[in-house]
């Protein structure tokens, strides 16, 4: 039987980001905790063979999951593209020693704008609006799924009918 999930995972999610804010290795591995788990929530849910996903990890690992529901058309191509940048840079996060971001690792957010519309996500500087960005964007684009899991005190599941 798998652990409950926390109720509080939004909250969670903005105390860990803003404990060091300025600290890019703190905020990629954080940010791409959060990330993780709705990725594999989605997948053992909406996927055909989500049992057998939650059952191996070895066999359906993070890159795997994220291929999985780009092709089932559950992410898009530019959230599948934010993924695998955010899985990458954690895997550099927690192996390089030298790690930390700069403008040329951001390209991929070229242009893009926090929901301030003034402050660029492809600035070093703001890496921690970055991950909050993506992890709340992530969330509110498949909130009808994630908020009856995390919250379902607000969200009950509907009646079934007869």
């Amino acid at each position: 039987m798998s652990k409950p999930l926390p109720q509080d995972v939004i909250a969670k999610l903005f105390k860990e980001l803003s404990i060091l804010p300025d600290h890019a290795r703190l905020q990629i591995t954080a940010a791409h905790c959060y990330l993780e788990l709705f990725v594999h929530l989605l997948a053992v849910k909406k996927c055909k063979n989500g049992s057998r996903i939650e059952e191996s990890s070895r066999d359906y690992p993070h890159s795997v999951k994220i291929v999985l529901l780009h092709e089932v058309g559950l992410i898009s191509d530019q959230y599948a593209e934010i993924l695998h940048w955010f899985r990458k840079k954690r895997n550099e996060a927690a192996h390089r020693v030298d790690f930390s971001i700069s403008a040329a690792d951001l390209t991929i957010f070229r242009g893009l704008k926090a929901s301030d519309p003034k402050t660029a996500l492809d600035d070093p500087k703001n890496i921690n609006l970055l991950c909050i960005e993506i992890v709340v964007g992530f969330w509110n684009a498949h909130v009808e799924f994630f908020a009856p899991l995390f919250m379902p005190e607000l969200f009950p599941p509907p009646e079934p009918y007869d």
